[in-house]
């Protein structure tokens, strides 16, 4: 239940070494793709994106988040920027 709340709601301090397994799970499914020939939808994600990117990075904005002390207005637009601005991107 505490996976999808911010950790400046919870009071907890940000540990970048908790990004690590995610982005090497999201380079060896690169990988893995890259190398069996599996099809791809570009419109999904882009060429070189998968979910386990997408997860280290929201974990990266949420301790910029409590980093910067942005407090839980500052976290929404951020939140919104996040969400927004990449489909911009996929286009």
């Amino acid at each position: 239940g505490n996976a999808m709340i911010s950790r400046l709601v919870l009071g907890r301090t940000w540990q970048p070494k908790r990004i690590l397994p995610l982005v090497v799970l999201g380079l060896g499914r690169l990988i893995t793709v890259k190398a069996s020939g599996y099809p791809e939808h570009v419109t999904e994600y882009g060429v070189h994106w998968n979910a386990f990117f997408t997860l280290a990075v929201v974990d990266l904005c949420d301790g910029l988040g409590c980093y910067l002390k942005l407090g839980p207005g500052g976290c929404l637009c951020a939140a919104m920027a996040l969400m927004v601005v990449p489909r911009f991107g996929l286009g």
